[in-house]
């Protein structure tokens, strides 16, 4: 069957919405999956992913209470890595679906002791300085909640070292901060391989967050199908309207798979829909399936 002639065809309409990125407390939400899937349901959703940064632990939570709202559930995560552009290093979000859980779980494990070394280089930084930040500092919302840099950022706040998280990151924790640590991120051909590897399908996510010209964003995506990219987050919050028609076109001449989805953290998000309100159509559930019996 020639996928890219199904996607043409189909174009993008659709009576229903989905919703294929989202996060819970499992990493840096704060809805719970009980909290995510109501939210969805109210929302009408015909499908939604969860795709917790660098962690798998709540998807079979999420997957059951899905099934019991009768919405469809698909497999998700969100892995950062980077990938070297014009010679220049680039941090990259990966979004893995319809992978087998069991099978990308060890993986999973060594990109938590990765991170959990990187939040204790974090501190140690900051204690040169004398602050110290305890994670019970950080009023996690959950005990499985995935410690980043917007957490330690909450909590100098809350001790009086910046007047907001916008100071306190820009201060202290990103790039040019007193306390910034660059990031241990494996490379992109590592998390495509090791997601096809779980039987996944490997996403570039929000290319429009990347800072990238339209030229160097379609090179990106010429060179990353050359290590195992299938498809693109084509609607997303910060992406406009007219950026999301590019990202689409780009998808349809390279054959490439099209999601989209709210990048949900929480409450205040418009689950099943991109910026500019674009909605989510339930055709890229479809595709997403279709190239997973094709593959």
């Amino acid at each position: 069957m020639n996928i890219q002639k199904v996607r043409m065809n189909r174009g993008l309409g659709s009576n229903m919405s989905i919703d294929l990125h989202m996060h819970s407390v499992y990493s840096d939400g704060v809805w719970t999956p009980v909290e995510l899937v109501k939210s969805a349901k109210e929302k009408q959703l015909s499908a939604i992913a969860l795709t917790d940064h660098d962690t798998i632990a709540g998807l079979q939570e999420t997957r059951e209470q899905a099934e019991l709202a009768g919405i469809r559930f698909v497999n998700g995560v969100e892995i950062n890595s980077h990938y070297y552009l014009n010679n220049k290093k680039r941090n990259i979000h990966v979004l893995g679906y319809l992978f087998d859980p069991e099978k990308l779980e060890p993986y999973m494990m060594q990109l938590k002791e990765v991170r959990d070394e990187h939040n204790e280089a974090i501190r140690r930084a900051l204690r040169v300085h004398g602050i110290e930040i305890s994670y019970e500092d950080m009023n996690l919302p959950s005990e499985h909640s995935m410690v980043n840099r917007l957490y330690f950022a909450e909590a100098l706040v809350r001790k009086g070292y910046a007047e907001n998280v916008k100071e306190a990151l820009a201060k202290y924790l990103r790039k040019g901060g007193i306390a910034y640590v660059e990031g241990n991120y494996p490379p992109f051909r590592e998390v495509a391989e090791k997601i096809k590897e779980a039987g996944g399908l490997v996403v570039l996510a929000h290319p429009g967050e990347s800072s990238l010209t339209d030229e160097e964003a379609e090179r990106l995506l010429d060179e990353l199908v050359f290590q195992g990219l299938d498809g693109v987050e084509c609607i997303h919050p910060s992406h406009s309207n007219e950026y999301a028609s590019k990202v689409i076109k780009w998808a349809k001449e390279k054959g490439l798979l099209m999601t989209g989805g709210s990048d949900s953290h929480g409450a205040g998000t418009a689950l099943g829909y991109g910026g500019g309100g674009m909605k989510i159509p339930e055709n890229f559930y479809d595709e997403l399936l279709l190239r997973k019996k094709t593959n």
